[in-house]
Parts: C-alpha cells; sequence; structure tokens
C-alpha cells in the first residue's frame, strides 16, 4: 500500500488534457456508461448507474477515458452503439452512431483518454486514440496511478505500435 505522501508525490507530477476539439460528442445514455474493473486476470465492466456487472465475451472497443476529477477509476462506453427503436425515437439518435469522449466527459479535463479492445473476459489492448484530448504517447508514465496501472497494464500498449494500432483496434469490427 502507497503512503499518503507517495501518492501526494504521484499526484504533483500529473497533468490534465483539456478538451481541444470545440464539438461534443453525444452524452452516453446512462445505460452504456461503465466503470472497468478487474479481479486477478478476468476484466468486466460495471455500469455507473445501477453497479450491475457486465462480462464481455465477444471482441468489443471502448472509448476511455480517467477524469481528472476522479483519476483512480476508468470509465468506458462503447465505440459503436446501435440503438433500440425506443432509444431512437425517444432521445433522437440515429440507428447506429459513434460515441466519443466527450460522451463521458461532457468536455471536462481528464489524465488520460483512448481506446481499449476486450474479449472473453481479458483486456486484448489498450492505446491513446483521441481525437478530442490528444493525448501525448508518454503520457501514461505520469498520468497513471497505480490501481490505473493495475486496469491498463504497460504491456497491453497498443502505442508501442506506432501506424499499426489503428489496425489492432479495427481487424475484427
Amino acid at each position: 500500500m502507497l503512503t499518503l505522501e507517495q501518492v501526494m508525490s504521484f499526484r504533483d507530477q500529473m497533468f490534465m488534457l483539456e478538451c481541444l476539439n470545440p464539438v461534443m460528442s453525444r452524452i452516453a445514455p446512462k445505460r452504456l456508461l461503465f466503470e472497468l474493473c478487474r479481479s486477478g486476470e478476468i476484466y468486466y465492466l460495471k455500469r455507473t448507474s445501477d453497479n450491475k456487472v457486465f462480462q464481455i465475451y465477444s471482441w468489443k472497443v471502448y472509448i476511455f477515458v480517467i477524469l481528472a476529477s476522479r483519476p483512480t477509476q476508468v470509465f468506458c462506453v462503447p465505440k459503436y452503439n446501435k440503438s433500440t427503436n425506443d432509444e431512437i425515437n425517444f432521445l433522437n439518435f440515429p440507428s447506429a452512431f459513434t460515441l466519443g469522449h466527450t460522451s463521458i466527459t461532457r468536455k471536462s479535463p481528464v489524465f488520460y483518454a483512448g481506446e481499449l479492445v476486450l474479449e472473453n473476459t481479458k483486456l486484448f489492448a489498450w492505446d491513446n486514440r483521441s481525437g478530442h484530448y490528444k493525448t501525448p504517447d508518454d503520457a501514461h508514465k505520469i498520468n497513471f496511478l497505480p490501481p490505473v496501472k493495475h486496469l491498463l497494464p504497460l504491456h497491453k500498449s497498443a502505442i508501442k505500435y506506432g501506424a499499426e494500432k489503428t489496425f489492432i483496434f479495427s481487424k475484427r469490427h
């Protein structure tokens, strides 16, 4: 366990990222906002609105953020969503729409923004792709507190693949 001094030392080095894109994505419906969780090697999602737990078995891409106001938690939404007819009519969504980082943050500052892939209750990979926050390649070295390092381990980072990372996240979608 870390001491208070160690935690404060980590926090002093961290830097916030402001939203650079003036266009805000649609706000994520409550049923699509999750917290990434891990127990041993098993990953699961906890819906923030009701704490319902979901295990992901199929290949699924998520957009994630680490909010400056919640630096030890990783929040995510599915990158692609197909809405039901009721939701489309009530919320005025198209039948299929893409959620963005500001779907979660509403343009609040973050410590990190990117994408991750879950498959068969495992984390396949994560990266720093974000059009709204322009996350620097090395931001994880400073802005990941130990609980986030546990959730998003460095050996699962797709950042090291450079130009190939687009292929990693799109090859099955």
